[in-house]
Order: C-alpha cells, then structure tokens, then sequence
C-alpha cells in the first residue's frame, strides 16, 4: 500500500512538472494598449521625429473586434490575438505598415515562430496597408495566412474584410 502511494505522488510531481514547463500553458489573456503618437531619436545630425501608427492600428483593431463580442489581448510575441472560452488562441494578427520586403519576412517568421507550437495551430492575420501583389498573395496563401488590408479615413485605420475573417 506505501510503495501504490509513493509511485502515484511520484507520478502527479512527473505530470505536474511536464505541463507547467511548457510556457504556451502560462499564456496571461491581458490586453495592453500600444503607444501612440509621436517618438523623437536623437541623431549626430539632430532629432528626428517619428509617427507611430502601429500602436494606433492595434488598438483600434482590439475595439472593433471586442465591440462584436470576441475576447481579445496581446502580448510581447503577438500583436493582437482572438482566444475563445477555453483559453485556446483562435487567431492571430500580426501588424505592419509596411510592406517592403524586409516587414514582409519579419512578419512570416513572427507569425510561424511564435504560434507553431500552438494546438490547433490558429487563424494567421497579417494585417497590411494595401493589397499585395498576386505572387505575395499565392506565397500568402500557401502558407496557410490570411491578409487583412486597412485604409485611413479620418486619421483612423479601417479594415476592409475584417468581419469575413472573423466571422462577426
């Protein structure tokens, strides 16, 4: 009866240790608002001075999709993401506003990165400020990633076909 119980707190210790080191189970669902406005670097030739859009287009995105009833946070690997009751990450979106080639492969890589190791693997968003051409769309498509364009209107980012990827 003694050697039954030890092996089973052995066991539970074994089970216990495997699914909490694993960081995907540690995932905090938090949402925090990205900076907006404007940064200023110093140079050898002076300031410069910057607009950050980014912050504006996750935050806006973040009310949008929150208004149509969707839990929504972010967090230092994704921009923004959608996770359902069970605390399963559902989709992700991955903001640029840019589309040289180097946000491009940055984007790729942070989307397969940061959410491969997730099951099921999620919805892959990468939300952009035009509509890529036909053979990005094709490499796009192949690796299973959705885009989701946005225009300014009124200093405010809109999404075109957002309520089809999300299905509001």
């Amino acid at each position: 009866m003694f050697e039954a119980s030890r092996i089973k707190d052995i066991l539970v210790r074994i089970t216990t240790l495997k699914s909490s080191s694993d960081p995907l189970d540690k995932i905090k669902h938090s949402f925090n608002e990205e900076f907006v406005g404007t940064k200023e670097y110093k140079n050898r030739k002076g300031k410069i001075a910057t607009t950050a859009n980014h912050g504006l287009i996750v935050n806006t995105l973040k009310e949008i999709i929150s208004a149509n009833k969707f839990l929504v946070a972010n967090d230092k690997q994704r921009d923004l993401y959608i996770y359902n009751k069970k605390a399963k990450i559902e989709s992700v979106f991955e903001i640029k506003t840019s589309l040289k080639s180097q946000s491009i492969f940055t984007a790729v890589g942070q989307l397969y990165v940061n959410n491969i190791r997730l099951k099921p693997m999620p919805q892959l968003i990468y939300v952009i400020p035009e509509k890529p051409n036909s053979n990005l769309l094709k490499t796009l498509k192949k690796l299973n990633i959705k885009t989701l364009v946005f225009s300014w209107k009124d200093s405010k980012p809109i999404f075109k076909n957002l309520n089809k990827l999300i299905e509001c």
